[in-house]
């Protein structure tokens, strides 16, 4: 999965002019380890055969890059997302590109996942590429981007933060709000007409505040068409990128976390571990505001470095 995100790492630096940097998080010590009751390796030995072999594969991989990159094998006590996260914010990193293996059920909630924690913790954006799919290290084209929307207060920085980066890169928005059939927001009912929930009138609302957002969040001009959907959050985002041929998901975190992230589940979480291509996640804080959103090192394009993980297994 890290293999199938450089190339994506590389294209972003190189566009960007940012300096890329090759990480490589090597546990202090393995899961499986946990159940053997009879062990005669020394640890310490095992550690430093890790971190040679890491050296060794980092450095055939920077080699091959078509920009310069700098290279780091980190050790830690920690988990490897933990580590991540510490290298990220001691060289102020802007955005943080990863691979995802798209575990899921017993096992993914068991071992955890490296890119989930840093999807959670992480203070600047983060990038996940699929380690199949439309991501190959042939193929990084963005035409089509496909943004979310649930107008939440994040929703018009997250647009304009989208818009921004599809100009960059020359590609077309999808505007896309699914209409939760669980729950009727206040939201949908603005209109006395809309007061029986009509799935039609529903629909019309949606569209209409889709088109009056897109204006108001401002940002370059980009082609960008609205869709409206009915159903599961989640469920619906991810068979509208399959269905769609969406190159890119770009989406907010909620930032929810501890037992009512565990009750409620994540919309992120699932589409990032289920979409068929690249999901960019954005992190607002609640007293970011448009204007300071811009002067934001980590959304006004990328001048920092660039980091991309390998866990050595």
């Amino acid at each position: 999965s890290a293999d199938s995100a450089l190339p994506w790492a590389a294209r972003l630096a190189q566009h960007y002019g940012a300096e890329l940097h090759v990480v490589c998080a090597v546990p202090e010590r393995e899961p499986d380890s946990w159940l053997q009751l009879h062990d005669s390796t020394d640890p310490e030995e095992v550690r430093r055969v890790l971190r040679h072999r890491a050296e060794l594969q980092l450095a055939g991989r920077v080699a091959h890059l078509s920009v310069p990159a700098q290279s780091h094998v980190s050790t830690s006590e920690g988990s490897p997302g933990s580590a991540i996260l510490s290298y990220a914010e001691a060289h102020g990193i802007n955005l943080i590109v990863m691979g995802t293996h798209g575990r899921r059920g017993f096992r993914r909630f068991r071992l955890g996942s490296v890119t989930e924690e840093v999807l959670r913790r992480s203070t600047c954006p983060v990038f996940s590429v699929r380690q199949d799919g439309t991501d190959s290290s042939s193929e990084t084209a963005l035409k089509t981007i496909l943004v979310p929307i649930d107008f939440s207060w994040y929703s018009r920085l997250t647009l304009a933060y989208a818009s921004a980066f599809a100009a960059d890169h020359g590609a077309s928005l999808q505007l896309l709000h699914v209409i939760n059939e669980t729950a009727c927001p206040d939201f949908y009912l603005i209109q006395s007409q809309l007061a029986d929930r009509d799935r039609h009138g529903l629909e019309l609302e949606a569209e209409k505040r889709q088109h009056q957002l897109l204006i108001e969040a401002g940002g370059p001009a980009v082609e960008a068409r609205i869709f409206v959907r009915s159903g599961n959050p989640a469920g619906e985002i991810v068979r509208f990128a399959r269905s769609a041929g969406s190159d890119l998901i770009l989406m907010a975190s909620h930032g929810l976390g501890g037992l009512l992230r565990m009750m409620l589940g994540s919309v992120t979480s699932h589409v990032v571990h289920a979409a068929p291509c690249s999901v960019l996640v954005t992190r607002w804080s609640r007293g970011m505001t448009p204007e300071s959103a811009s002067l934001s090192t980590h959304y006004s394009g990328l001048q920092a470095p660039v980091i991309i993980e390998e866990v050595v297994p």
